[in-house]
C-alpha cells in the first residue's frame, strides 16, 4: 500500500496497465532490498545460536528485529529468508535403519506439572519420549 500510496495513480490507471508494468511499478529496487536482505543476514548466526535455547522464537526475533529496522521484512519473509539460510546452512540426510533395531529415547523440552488434588501441591514432571525407528510407533 505504501508503493502504491507513493506512485500517485488511481485504481483505473492501474487497471489499464500489462501484468509486466504492474510487477515493474511494484518491485523493490534490487538496492534497497539488498540492503535490507544484508540487514536480516547479519543476524542469521546469531539467531541459530539463540534458537537452541529453551523458549525461542522466530516471533520474538522478528519482533526485535523490526525494533531495530522498521522498514525492515514482514514476519512471512522474515521466517522465509531464515529458513532458506537454514536450509544452505544446516547439512540434513537420510538416515536408514532397520526395523526394531534401535529405540530412540529423549525427554522432551520443559518439565510440565500437575496439581495434587488433596494438597494443592505443584508438582513437576517430566515427559519421557521413544520412538522405534521404521516402525511407525511412538512411545
Amino acid at each position: 500500500m505504501a508503493r502504491f500510496k507513493t506512485l500517485d495513480l488511481s485504481w483505473e490507471a492501474l487497471l489499464q496497465l500489462e501484468d509486466a508494468e504492474l510487477v515493474d511499478l511494484f518491485t523493490e529496487d534490487s538496492q534497497t532490498e539488498k540492503e535490507r536482505y544484508e540487514a536480516l543476514a547479519g543476524y542469521f548466526s546469531f539467531f541459530e545460536k539463540e534458537l537452541l535455547k529453551p523458549g525461542c522464537t522466530l516471533a520474538a526475533f522478528h519482533q526485535e528485529y523490526l525494533l531495530r529496522h522498521p522498514e525492515g521484512y514482514r514476519d512471512t519473509q522474515f521466517c522465509w529468508h531464515i529458513r532458506q539460510w537454514n536450509k544452505k546452512s544446516t547439512p540434513g540426510g537420510k538416515l536408514l535403519h532397520k526395523a526394531g533395531d534401535n529405540l530412540y529415547i529423549d525427554f522432551c523440552g520443559d518439565k510440565l506439572s500437575y496439581v495434587d488434588k488433596t494438597t494443592g501441591e505443584q508438582i513437576a514432571v517430566e515427559v519421557f519420549v521413544a520412538a522405534l525407528p521404521a516402525a511407525n510407533i511412538l512411545l
